[in-house]
């Protein structure tokens, strides 16, 4: 058996000035969640991201990074507590309290986007000091009756050490990843069928990636521990009890070391879950192929998307016609049953991320371009099979080699996500948000539909559009100030009205950090910052959500060619259809 090997996958965007032709201009957008040309986030963090947004205009995401509170003494000077780059990595281990670093959150058109923490199970809001989170949360949908789902490990639980003389303890959990539901105060867990290995619990996995509007949900659960972990658990059921208990061993193996790997991984399958009045209907769904009894191999499957006719999209390991096994798009029709898709042997990998009611599925799939491993946006029509995959062309007459990436398609055949804007071959490459109509065939760089405001414009007394200037004091009481730079970096949801939910880097001040990593502050806990040659702050890019909605005014025609800001790399929620692959580790980290 031959196994095609992977590499990372890329998640974000670019783009170059488009037009719609003759007939049709694309629309204009503003970014309505601005609030004083800042991108607020939740207090006590340092970036947010964007997930889903509904038809009632809710949106929902997580926060990331909890930060030391760092206020301006002046009223009415911007806190540049949101732009602290501390220096530290959130490690989890059963010697000490875990730390949750991440927070679910929601923000709605009625409360003008305000950025509100909403908590599952027992997660504690990141300013609180006595009783610290320990859960880390993430919503990844909502839907138009307000069901959200997303993923949440369990409350952290104690065991006293024995013959400890300072009353020390080890912390466990009972599981790491569980999918849940939520509206208002009514949470249900998504148990996947495996939890359990020879009478120990460790915990399974399970995550709810999407939600139609008749609330049906889709994922993936553990099935079983794959053959490597099922030596670890037999390690610590055996042997290691004289040094710790079996709960606390199986729990060291499921934390990430600082390389983000784990011990213990399971066996995971696509899922379906219905929801309801009385409870959650769950259902497996089904592989592309018989897979042989005794068979070790790791056949993962995922969904990760589903329209209102519960048609679902994700990937599957899959036998092409060389009988070779690829990581390839796959999509379950309305009776459930697994449809592959056909992939020529030059595509390494391909994902299918998300499908509209018309049954158009988008993608991305990896293959080489001018020796360069890259992705390419896809779409396919499930109603018309034999068209096969299309890739558009993006900002160029012919196939370039910018990788991209779609996260959503509405019902009115539009696309958004991400490309790249750099053309550099062996570097990093910055991206930025697109917007795509499969009926007019033409790619746009969201950026530049944008109002000149929603860029971090606005007009001096003489009517000029110039950069909004931001005004921070330093510790020595010294006014220093710094341009305001926006740029949206992903789209992740469009509705059909053409509101879009996505990440944007917005610039704040560097504040210098002392050996531990702390802001050095005055008395009035004003900071120092990180000034440059001509004694301004030294400015960095925040990732934070954004909510844009279509105007009658016009795009900003201000050339900006001259920004700069780095490569766009989300520290931990990385795009949710990656997340599906890895456990909630992936979102552990740094703040």
């Amino acid at each position: 058996m031959t196994v095609k090997k992977f590499g990372r996958l890329s998640a974000i965007a670019f783009g170059i000035a488009s037009t719609w032709g003759q007939v049709q201009a694309a629309p204009v957008y503003e970014i309505v969640s601005i609030k004083d040309y800042d991108l607020p986030t939740l207090n006590g963090t340092r970036n947010n991201y964007a997930m889903d947004v509904n038809a009632n205009g809710e949106v929902v995401g997580v926060a990331k990074g909890r930060n030391l509170v760092v206020s301006s003494s002046e009223a009415g000077i911007n806190n540049p507590a949101n732009g602290i780059d501390a220096k530290e990595t959130v490690a989890n281990t059963v010697d000490k309290p875990f730390i949750g670093n991440n927070f679910t959150f929601n923000a709605t058109e009625n409360t003008n986007w305000e950025i509100t923490f909403e908590p599952i199970l027992d997660a504690t809001h990141p300013e609180q000091t006595e009783n610290k989170n320990t859960t880390d949360t993430v919503f990844f949908g909502i839907n138009d009756n307000g069901f959200k789902v997303g993923t949440t490990s369990a409350v952290m639980k104690t065991l006293d050490k024995p013959d400890s003389n300072d009353d020390s303890k080890w912390y466990y959990r009972d599981y790491e990843t569980r999918g849940f539901s939520k509206r208002n105060s009514d949470i249900r867990e998504l148990t996947p069928p495996f939890t359990e290995y020879n009478g120990a619990v460790v915990g399974g996995y399970s995550i709810a990636a999407d939600i139609n509007e008749n609330n049906l949900i889709v994922g993936s659960a553990s099935i079983d521990l794959t053959t490597g972990s099922k030596a670890e658990i037999d390690a610590c059921i055996n042997g290691n009890s004289e040094t710790a208990p079996t709960d606390i061993c199986i729990q060291s193996k499921q934390l990430p070391d600082l390389s983000g790997q784990v011990k213990v991984n399971y066996q995971n399958r696509a899922y379906q879950w219905q929801l309801t009045s009385s409870g959650v209907v769950a259902k497996q769904l089904p592989y592309p192929f018989q897979i042989a009894e005794g068979d070790t191999f790791n056949y993962t499957s995922q969904a990760l998307g589903v329209n209102d006719y519960g048609e679902t999209v994700g990937r599957s390991y899959v036998r092409r016609a060389n009988n070779n096994l690829y990581l390839d798009a796959v999509y379950w029709d309305r009776a459930g049953d697994v449809q592959t898709i056909p992939f020529s042997d030059d595509k390494r990998q391909s994902i299918a991320n998300a499908i509209n009611n018309n049954g158009i599925l988008v993608g991305n799939y990896q293959s080489y371009i001018s020796g360069y491993l890259r992705n390419k946006f896809f779409y396919f029509n499930i109603n018309n099979p034999t068209e096969g995959t299309v890739e558009p062309l993006d900002f160029f007459a012919s196939r370039s080699d910018l990788s991209s990436n779609p996260r959503s398609i509405n019902n009115n055949n539009v696309v958004v996500g991400n490309i790249d804007i750099d053309q550099e071959k062996q570097k990093d490459r910055r991206k930025n948000a697109f917007y795509y109509e499969i009926d007019n065939k033409k790619f746009h760089n969201l950026n530049d539909l944008l109002t000149c405001e929603s860029k971090g414009f606005e007009k001096d007394n003489q009517g000029n559009w110039v950069r909004h200037q931001v005004k921070v004091e330093d510790s020595n009481g010294t006014l220093l100030s710094y341009n305001t730079e926006i740029v949206v970096v992903e789209a992740v949801k469009i509705q059909d009205d053409g509101t879009i939910t996505g990440t944007a880097l917005i610039t704040k001040p560097k504040v210098q950090l002392d050996a531990n990593g702390f802001p050095v502050v005055d008395a009035s806990g004003n900071p120092t910052f990180e000034l440059n040659g001509r004694g301004q702050p030294t400015t960095q890019q925040i990732a934070r959500q954004v909510v844009l909605r279509p105007t009658g005014d016009q795009a900003c025609s201000i050339q900006d060619a001259n920004t700069e800001y780095p490569t766009f790399k989300r520290k931990g929620a990385n795009a949710w259809w990656m997340i599906a692959l890895l456990p909630l580790v992936f979102f552990r980290r740094r703040k």
